[in-house]
């Protein structure tokens, strides 16, 4: 999914900036590759698919009314998975998604909100120093938020343990990073920026790094994914 959810943020990116040009066949591309992600798992589309649409609200209508054209499979995809998953399941009764804050981070955590800032030390402290933003940087944090909110707030009855809703989230959490990354890079190359605001964002992504390789070690060494 994530091979696909990349080139499918970025296509969109390049779209509303006009780097690649407004056409049909353009607009095809971004559908067919969120079409393609969404049949391998609609985590991802269930988040950047409101996420994108709150973004083009401010956008010109017919770059607005091209993105919701594109739009059209995949909502018949995703209608579609959630009439097998959760309607006309095989299983006797089948999954329901329920209105659970926090329980499923609750957890993996003995303070989410704490884990959550933890977790966009980095992103959130560039959106606080870096008052100049990208179009990447902005979708990114919309997609975000959607992807967190529905991971805070929702989850599936049977399988709360599963914490499917976390699949949305992780790639979001991705794709701000990077989106970040190649902000923060943008900064460092400005010869007004406030070196000591840059140099402390810079420290906090080189924490998540160190954070990073101490998480994975045990990982590598056979231990479980989550501790």
């Amino acid at each position: 999914m994530r091979a696909f959810a990349l080139p499918t943020f970025f296509t969109a990116i390049l779209l509303i900036d006009r780097h690649l040009t407004p056409r049909a066949r353009n607009f095809a591309l971004f559908s067919a590759l969120l079409l393609i992600t969404t049949f391998i798992k609609p985590s991802f589309a269930s988040a950047f698919f409101p996420a994108l649409t709150f973004y083009l609200i401010a956008a010109p209508i017919p770059l607005r009314l091209k993105f919701f054209a594109s739009f059209i499979p995949v909502a018949v995809l995703l209608l579609w998975q959630i009439n097998v998953i959760y309607l006309t399941s095989d299983i006797t009764q089948p999954d329901k998604i329920i209105f659970a804050p926090l329980s499923v981070w609750g957890l993996c955590s003995p303070n989410p909100f704490i884990s959550l800032l933890m977790a966009i030390a980095f992103p959130l402290s560039l959106l606080i120093f870096r008052r100049k933003n990208s179009t990447a940087l902005a979708l990114s944090w919309c997609t975000y938020l959607a992807a967190a909110s529905m991971l805070i707030f929702l989850a599936e009855e049977k399988r709360l343990k599963d914490g499917n809703f976390g699949w949305g989230y992780d790639i979001a959490l991705q794709l701000l990073f990077l989106s970040s990354a190649i902000e923060w890079l943008k900064w460092a190359k400005d010869p007004t920026a406030n070196r000591t605001s840059l140099w402390l964002t810079g420290l906090l992504f080189m924490w998540h790094v160190c954070s990073g390789i101490i998480y994975l070690i045990p990982i590598l060494k056979g231990g479980p994914f989550l501790n």
